[in-house]
């Protein structure tokens, strides 16, 4: 049975709003993102887990996301709530509003290879700068997922 991906897609765009033009603010015009208790909640009908998640690992806002952590440079774990159920490929995109730098990267890593402890709720988001035309594990780099 072929599935219509429209739908996923226009959930995902509705989900993800970024500024920028190609590149990140300068660390100098980037204000840190508070931690906030009652973080908003994003609202995407199409999806069924979605996090917009800071440099610093800090959920900006959320849906279905129980928490985020990482454990090292470059690694976010993401660990999905309750019933919800991974059947496809999490979308990955870099929020370069929140970002520092150029050349940024963001990838799903399926076999969990940074998350100590990962479970089949657990999405691994990598992280990378471009440095000299190769790829460094960064904390430069906020992004958005989207677990359709």
């Amino acid at each position: 049975m072929k599935r219509n991906l429209l739908p996923i897609l226009f959930g995902f765009s509705t989900l993800v709003v970024t500024a920028g033009a190609g590149h990140a603010q300068s660390e100098n015009d980037l204000e840190k993102v508070p931690q906030l208790a009652n973080r908003p909640r994003l609202i995407s009908p199409l999806v069924q887990a979605a996090a917009h998640v800071s440099r610093d690992a800090v959920l900006i806002a959320s849906k279905g996301i129980k928490s985020v952590s990482s454990p090292s440079t470059g690694q976010f774990c993401i660990e999905l709530r309750g019933r919800i159920v991974r059947k496809t490929a999490p979308v990955i995109s870099v929020d370069w509003s929140y970002s520092t730098g150029n050349g940024l990267l963001a990838y799903w890593d399926p076999a969990n290879n940074g998350c100590p402890g990962a479970t089949r709720r657990t999405i691994n988001v990598v992280t990378y700068s471009l440095s000299g035309g190769e790829p460094v594990l960064s904390n430069n780099v906020a992004f958005v997922v989207a677990v359709p």
